[in-house]
């Protein structure tokens, strides 16, 4: 057992610890650069790479994308909630509340814990969490939503043509799928590390609003 879970954190935490310790020596690291590389190219590219192949039936997807969804209607109906106990504006506080951003640490995760078939389900729920996410936060942020902002998230039309592919039954050229999880494979890698060099530069502040502020609203 302790073999198993040793074969699943260390790859993780040495990755994560990589990160951390370049960002505590001072090298340069451009968070804002690599993480849309991540989101728009690599993100997009493992989904489709994984849905191609991806040995779990369409159906349990898209049975997993719901129950994300509806999970995180939930955790936005009770963030609020508390939020409102708690006196903390919504607009500022409720996206963050809702939304955890747990592709960059649950995606490798997943990979290394259930292999090929757990990746298709961490796909689906990343899938739906940052769609969700790009309408939620401007919706609540800033009351309205700009009209397109869905065709701007790379990921959804990778997750569209993967499961295109295997309502289908199809099978992308070899070289076109080599490419494309070559691409795919670079994410893995650079979201542990930018979870590393994320901690390294984390500033405590109001740690005690974090925990169970009842403050008045900002």
């Amino acid at each position: 057992m302790f073999g198993t879970l040793l074969s699943v954190l260390f790859p993780l935490m040495a990755t994560i610890g990589l990160g951390y310790g370049w960002a505590r020596l001072g090298r340069p690291f451009g968070s804002t650069m690599l993480g849309q590389l991540a989101l728009d190219v690599g993100m997009p590219c493992l989904a489709l790479s994984g849905l191609a192949s991806a040995p779990i039936p369409i159906a349990a997807f898209f049975s997993s994308a719901a129950v994300t969804l509806v999970c995180l209607v939930v955790l936005a109906i009770g963030g609020a909630m508390a939020l409102r106990l708690a006196r903390l504006r919504l607009q500022t506080y409720l996206p963050s509340v809702t939304w955890g951003n747990a592709g960059f640490l649950g995606i490798p995760l997943v990979l290394y814990a259930f292999g090929p078939p757990g990746l298709g389900y961490a796909i689906a729920f990343s899938a739906v969490s940052n769609a969700f996410n790009a309408v939620f936060s401007q919706v609540v942020s800033a009351g309205t939503i700009k009209p397109g902002v869905l065709g701007r998230v790379p990921l959804i039309y990778a997750i569209a043509i993967g499961a295109l592919l295997q309502v289908l039954h199809l099978k992308l050229a070899q070289f076109v799928g080599h490419g494309i999880s070559l691409l795919g494979g670079i994410i893995i890698s650079l979201m542990l590390v930018m979870v590393g060099v994320s901690i390294a530069r984390i500033r405590a502040s109001a740690l005690r609003r974090a925990i169970f502020s009842r403050s008045g609203a900002v």
